[in-house]
């Protein structure tokens, strides 16, 4: 039998290596991208609605020349703002045109040198054969080991993504420079690189601009997967929307990235003007008064809107440099219904208590890695002993447990009780009626501790045929609600608290092997040094704590009764004044300790 090329392993060992030894370089790379994408978005946020929207449709019109599209591109930008979502879409916006030029930057110079040098070209294709057909979800993995959560690594995996398109077609553009116009340019004695600038360059152009083109749309399109990692804006939503089978938050998300789309795909296609002509017949030449008049024009507005972007930005720096100490609160947490009940709630008490916070839904190992690397300062979304057992041991020696904030808790096996009366009480059960269940088990999220612990339940079980149906948790509820209401059979990986057991009448299996574990808790974790950086901030985190009932009646309020998360929470700390005065008295202790 061939032995097995451990490549996955050699690969794991040279990212290790370069986060160990090279990880001043990669900070540094990282603090640096991070201002830039702050300050593009001081800029975009600084500007108001209205200005903005008549600059874009100035800049469009000018550009195209098209009023019905420059109409098109207004009304669109005010529905943004009509749904509640310009702040959001400034934000994606920012992303955007951070990545997109960082790949024009890095992308037309390595297609310069590609059609420069067939060595390079060869080399560089391979690369870019690489990242165009290598899944984008799997460079995720060491852009966040590299760079940690949020929209640092976003932006940086939205680089690689569009960067290929920027190389091929800058390549294939020089490269189809016809021999007559270097000939010319060589018997006149150019220079290389004045052959370049002002031949090759120039005719290369449409090309290049095509290359462009796709580079700004892939960024657009990569929003939703750098969601994954932490990056916010337009993407987020649409994420949120998936894992809560949220139809109207994600259309209005998914409208907003398509208004965006259109208006960066007609002005990234109009960059440069027309295309050059080189045809060797005589035809009709436009008037050079004309045209001189139309450049003048050009000029003149592209002066202007220079002026003031320049201006914008010099405020914004200012703003960034006067505010360089009021650093955000970077709180993660997994998208358990019982984790967006608490995070929101502690959220709202610390900024009741004066603080910034950024919430950053991560999955339970992006969470845990965040933590180790000081990308997230705390959660209170860490599940043990047994849920969260295989993060602890990876991560664990670089956390501090605060404190526990819910006790009691468990996750498990459960089915409705109509199908609990029909004699399925045991998990072992199962295999006397594979064919009502069709042999799958309704999970959540793939990783899942959960979803781990009923893969594990299928072997201790025996449960032959059974597979776990992985999806979300609005999934696996909806699957829940679609069978509970026609009374069909059907398993599910739930927990407690969850508001599912006040929705409908479900029973946990029996699980005499143990597969689920015994109770459990929710414990506050803190990135080492929180406490030491922010006293005031660890006294509140790690004095928040809560029963099931208050749990489960935040739950309830957000998921059953359609109340918007940052309402219940708000319900739940006016309904507990006494213990959230308390939290922040202790903060405010510790702070002036």
């Amino acid at each position: 039998m061939t032995p097995r090329i451990p490549l996955g392993e050699w690969v794991e060992a040279l990212v290790d290596w370069i986060a160990i030894n090279l990880g001043f370089l990669l900070d540094a790379a990282s603090d640096l991208l991070g201002w830039v994408l702050d300050l593009v978005g001081s800029i975009l946020e600084a500007l108001p609605v209205l200005p903005f929207i008549l600059l874009v449709s100035a800049l469009t019109l000018v550009l195209t020349r098209k009023i019905l599209l420059t109409v098109g591109v207004a009304l669109g930008l005010l529905l943004i703002d009509n749904m509640g979502l310009w702040d959001l879409s400034m934000l994606t916006l920012s992303l955007v045109l951070v990545a997109a030029g960082a790949a024009i930057l890095i992308g037309v110079p390595l297609g310069i040198m590609s059609s420069r040098n067939a060595r390079v070209e060869a080399v560089v294709k391979v690369f870019l054969d690489f990242m165009q057909t290598m899944p984008s979800f799997v460079y995720l993995i060491p852009v966040v080991i590299f760079f940690g959560l949020g929209n640092v690594p976003g932006m940086i995996a939205t680089v690689v993504f569009a960067l290929p398109p920027v190389v091929r077609l800058t390549n294939l553009g020089i490269r189809q420079v016809p021999v007559e116009l270097n000939e010319v340019a060589d018997s006149f004695g150019s220079s290389k690189l004045q052959k370049l600038m002002n031949v090759q360059l120039p005719v290369a152009l449409p090309s290049i601009r095509a290359g462009i083109n796709q580079c700004v749309m892939l960024s657009l399109s990569m929003v939703v997967i750098a969601s994954m990692i932490g990056a916010r804006g337009l993407g987020y939503n649409v994420l949120v929307s998936i894992q809560r089978i949220d139809v109207a938050m994600g259309f209005e998300a998914g409208l907003a990235i398509v208004i965006l789309a259109i208006i960066l795909d007609r002005i990234s296609q109009n960059i440069g003007g027309d295309r050059p002509r080189y045809e060797r017949t005589a035809r009709p030449v436009e008037p050079e008064h004309t045209r001189g008049m139309d450049m003048e024009m050009n000029k003149k507005i592209l002066a202007a809107v220079v002026a003031i972007v320049v201006v914008v930005a010099a405020i914004a720096a200012i703003g960034l440099a006067g505010s360089g100490g009021d650093e955000e609160l970077q709180f993660g947490y997994v998208t358990w219904d019982g984790e967006i009940a608490s995070t929101n709630v502690l959220t709202l008490v610390l900024e009741e208590a004066g603080y910034d916070v950024e919430m950053v839904a991560v999955d339970a190992g992006p969470l845990y890695q965040g933590l180790s690397r000081g990308s997230l300062d705390f959660t209170t979304s860490a599940w043990m002993p047994i849920t969260h057992a295989s993060y602890w041991e990876q991560y664990g020696d670089d956390l501090e447990v605060a404190n526990v904030n819910l006790e009691g808790v468990k996750i498990g096996m459960a089915v409705p009780k109509y199908v609990y009366d029909e004699g399925v009480t045991t998990i072992a059960d199962l295999n006397d009626y594979a064919d009502q269940f069709d042999r799958r088990i309704v999970g959540i999220e793939p990783g899942a501790g959960v979803v781990m612990a009923t893969e594990r339940a299928i072997e201790d079980y025996a449960l032959e045929g059974y597979d776990v149906q992985t999806s979300s948790s609005a999934g696996m509820l909806a699957s829940l609600k679609t069978a509970y209401a026609n009374e069909e059979w059907i398993a599910v990986t739930l927990w407690s608290p969850h508001w599912a057991f006040e929705e409908w009448d479900m029973v946990y299996l029996d699980d005499p092997e143990g597969s689920y574990g015994a109770e459990e808790r929710v414990e506050t974790l803190v990135r080492a040094g929180f406490a030491e950086d922010n006293p005031g901030a660890y006294a509140i985190v790690s004095a928040f704590n809560w029963t099931q009932e208050d749990c489960q009646s935040v739950m309830l309020d957000i998921f059953s009764e359609g109340m918007n998360e940052k309402d219940a929470a708000q319900k739940w700390i006016d309904a507990n004044r006494d213990k959230v005065d308390a939290w922040i008295a202790a903060g405010k202790a510790a702070s002036s300790a």
